[in-house]
This record gives C-alpha cells, sequence and structure tokens, in this order.
C-alpha cells in the first residue's frame, strides 16, 4: 500500500455534514465543538501510543474512533487518513503507518484551528 495523495481530498463538506446533523447548523457546531475538546485529544495520543509500543490493536481501534467522529462532522480528509491508518494498523505495517501519522496529526492541528476560530463553517 502507498501513501494515497490526500492534498487531492476536500477537507470539509458541509451538505455532507449537515445530512449527518439533521440539517442543523447548531447541531452540527455542538458535535464540532465536542470533537475538537474530546475526541482529538483523547484519540490522537492513543494512536501515537500504539504505534510507540508496537500495539497494532490499540492504534487501530483509536483510528477507527477518529475515522467515525470525523466522518460525523464532515472531515472528509481526516476521514480518508484515519481509515488508511485504520488498515496499515490492521495489517500491521508500520511503514504506511509512520508515512501518514505525520499528515493525519497536522490535519488535525489544521481541524482544531478551522473549528475553534470558527473558519471551518464559513
Amino acid at each position: 500500500m502507498s501513501r494515497p495523495d490526500f492534498e487531492n481530498l476536500p477537507r470539509f463538506e458541509l451538505k455532507e455534514a449537515l445530512e449527518r446533523c439533521m440539517d442543523s447548523m447548531d447541531f452540527l457546531l455542538e458535535l464540532a465543538d465536542v470533537f475538537v475538546s474530546e475526541s482529538i485529544p483523547l484519540y490522537l495520543p492513543r494512536i501515537q501510543e500504539g504505534l510507540e509500543n508496537n500495539d497494532f490493536e490499540e492504534l487501530t481501534r483509536n483510528a477507527h474512533a477518529l475515522k467515525g467522529g470525523s466522518s460525523s462532522i464532515g472531515l472528509i480528509r481526516l476521514k480518508e487518513m484515519a481509515y488508511c491508518l485504520e488498515q496499515a494498523g490492521q495489517d500491521k505495517d508500520r511503514q504506511i503507518i509512520e508515512k501518514i501519522l505525520p499528515d493525519l496529526m497536522h490535519e488535525a492541528e489544521e481541524i482544531l484551528h478551522l473549528i475553534n476560530n470558527r473558519q471551518l463553517f464559513k
């Protein structure tokens, strides 16, 4: 498996996000706040620890959870990164994980900034 080209994916899809949130912008914003305050701080360290400890099950489980949270608020690029990381974890492919993880961490930081400053939803 080679590293996918994540840059060509849209970062965010408002229409998809609103569909998942019953067409409620308020609900979407609430979920986004929970995602940046609870999900990202929980899953990212566990993913890193999984890699550091060669615990691919831990890495896979947390990448899967991050994928679900990303999907629920329309974060297309982060969802795909988490999906690829999840697959690499299942395959115990450390080389691919080490290629994807820095991109995922960078994207997560960008998402934190954009959501916290309400720039993602404009």
